[in-house]
């Protein structure tokens, strides 16, 4: 039986839920050439996006720090809220 090192971080609940849509802006292009943008600082991968570009965008994926989307449509005028209500705590 093996055991694991470390610990695991709880980063707290995430600003982005799997199946929300957003419209986003790429502010920067990552390492792997996706797009980067941020939702309340959490960032949002958007493949093949590009930097400045506004997309409308799917989450499909949430991680520990960071979400995968896929975009919907392209474009668009930039809000980064999302389509369903806020969860203020």
């Amino acid at each position: 039986m093996s055991k694991r090192h470390g610990f695991h971080r709880n980063y707290g609940p995430k600003p982005v839920n799997e199946g929300s849509e957003y419209t986003l802006t790429v502010e920067e292009p990552s390492r792997r050439g996706d797009g980067i943008a941020r939702v309340n600082g959490f960032i949002v991968f958007i493949p093949n996006g590009k930097k400045g570009e506004t997309y409308r965008v799917k989450i499909v994926k949430v991680g520990s720090t960071y979400a995968v989307s896929e975009i919907i449509s392209s474009n668009e005028q930039a809000q980064p809220q999302p389509s369903e209500p806020e969860n203020k705590q």
